[in-house]
């Protein structure tokens, strides 16, 4: 998994909450909450409502609920 570009939407002490794209082959096992295993960030950026992964298989965006199909 891999993000190039973001944004960050809001600043919380040492995290910064973000929103982008994640370009990855296959989605993961378990979908991050953060950037600890994702290429180009790191743990203290933590995905907010609107972050994306795409894979060559479909895309899924992160909603109040959680991560969902689009």
């Amino acid at each position: 998994m891999e993000c190039n570009e973001y944004t960050v939407v809001k600043v919380e002490g040492d995290k910064e909450y973000i929103v982008g794209t994640i370009y990855a082959d296959t989605f993961p096992g378990e979908l991050p909450t953060d950037g600890a295993n994702v290429i180009g960030l790191n743990a203290n950026k933590v995905f907010a409502v609107g972050m994306s992964i795409f894979t060559p298989n479909g895309m899924k965006v992160l909603f109040p609920g959680g991560w969902q199909d689009v």
